[in-house]
Parts: structure tokens; sequence; C-alpha cells
């Protein structure tokens, strides 16, 4: 193939220091959660008493109590590119399979000259994009499982078919019941090789910056689209990957974003 189709992932690993490989898994490691599938499904936090939280939730920061002046800001403008909430439920009803495939397109497809619609440091393209499909929730649909997109290509490829209740219970096991009529969800991978061959440590740093830039692209085109969506970082890393059949010493889950009406 030729580089507008693929870059081998092999020839990018083998030039990666794996000393940085090994300190930032170290590091990202210490952020990884244990949820309990025994008992009740739980974060495995430190509590914190209500009314520590009360003053953290939605609260402004004074981060300089020494300077009071201030300018208000007022709005001249109306404008209308604006994100709807998270979305708290979803209905449990079909979609076109059509309206993912244009989600994909618009949100993270590449140009002809290899340009994607968000930023990414030096052009790397470090996070590889997840889609999970629930056959019985999209007319005209492909098998359930789990597909890598591929942005040059305008594809999806079939990483693993797997029932869609299977992938539900694996990625989504600990959000809310009503969250679990997405229509189909996304999952953002790191490719850590790829994110720090060039710019080493910073190239992790920069990798969540692409991150954001991605979920937030998808927000407002699905809004676009009709569609509702949510974000969830409720899961373990190891068992998203596994379940993804990936290595987890070069692929790392960085968010969940479900989608639905």
């Amino acid at each position: 193939m030729n580089k507008k189709q693929n870059v081998n992932f092999y020839n990018v690993n083998k030039h990666v220091d794996l000393k940085v490989k090994q300190d930032i898994l170290r590091f990202h490691n210490k952020g990884n959660i244990l949820i309990d599938n025994q008992f009740v499904p739980s974060l495995c936090f430190p509590p914190l008493p209500i009314t520590v939280l009360q003053d953290l939730e939605g609260h402004d920061t004074e981060i300089s109590p020494f300077h009071h002046e201030s300018i208000p800001c007022t709005s001249t403008q109306n404008i209308s590119i604006r994100r709807n909430r998270s979305a708290s439920e979803f209905a449990a009803t079909k979609i076109d399979f059509s309206i993912l495939q244009t989600l994909l397109n618009e949100s993270f497809a590449a140009d002809d000259a290899l340009r994607r619609p968000y930023p990414s440091g030096g052009a790397l393209y470090t996070i590889e994009v997840l889609c999970c499909i629930f056959n019985e929730k999209l007319h005209e649909s492909p098998v359930s499982g789990i597909y890598h997109y591929r942005s040059n290509l305008k594809k999806l490829q079939l990483l693993r078919e797997t029932p869609s209740e299977e992938i539900i219970q694996r990625v989504l096991h600990a959000e809310p019941e009503k969250s679990r009529e997405a229509n189909f969800i996304f999952i953002y991978m790191i490719n850590l090789p790829k994110a720090i061959v060039k710019y080493r440590y910073r190239g992790y740093r920069l990798a969540w910056m692409e991150v954001g830039a991605m979920f937030m692209q998808a927000d407002l085109v699905a809004k676009e689209l009709g569609l509702k969506n949510r974000l969830s970082s409720s899961f373990n890393d190891f068992e998203i990957t596994k379940f993804a059949q990936l290595d987890s010493h070069s692929f790392i889950p960085a968010v969940v974003q479900l989608f639905g009406t």
C-alpha cells in the first residue's frame, strides 16, 4: 500500500525509545481504575465529603486573589455553534447506518492533502478511532462488532465480530442503564508508539490534546445529524484493550463516546 493508505505500525515501533514508552506507561497506569464486576459496579476513588464536592462542582476559580479589577464581557453577536449538554439517556430506536458513516467521515476523514478536520501535533494523527456497531440498532448495518475507522481510506475494517450485548457488558458495564441504549459508540485509542516516536514525552501530552479535539469535532457533527452523545471514562484500560484484541503496551484507551437519539 502507498502512504495515503497505510503506515506500517511495526516500522514506527522500532524507532521508539523504550525507556520513554515504559515511563509513560507507568505514569499512565496510575490513573487506571478498577471496576468491581462481581458486585455493584463501582469506581475505586477515595471518597470526598459532600461539602467539598459542592464547593468544587461548577464553580469558578479565583487564581489571582490580589487582583480584583475585571472587565465585563458582553455578547454582541448570536453564534449558532453550540454543543448540547451530555446526554443522560438514549431512546431505544433504530437509525440509518448512513448516519454513522457520515459522522465518521465528517469528523475524522482526511482530505487529499492527508489533513484531517482536527489539529494534531506534527500532523502525526496519533489517535485510532474504534467504532462499536450494534447491528440491531442500525438499519442496513454490518455485523455487530468492533471496527477500526481508516481516515485516509474512509473505510471501516472489522477487528472483532462480537454480539452487541457482549460489547455493552464489556465496554459500558459501569454506565447507567439508560445510557446503554446508544446506537453505536466510539473508542478513542492513543497509538502510543506513533505518539512518542517524534516528540517523546511531549507527544503523550499532544495525544491527549488531539483526543479532546476529536471528540469535540464529533460532538458538533453529531448535533448537525440530530444525534445526542455522552463521554465516558468508566472503564478499565486493560479490559478494553484486551477486548479489542490490541497490545496494551502500545494502545491506550482514552475515552468512550456514546451516540444515540
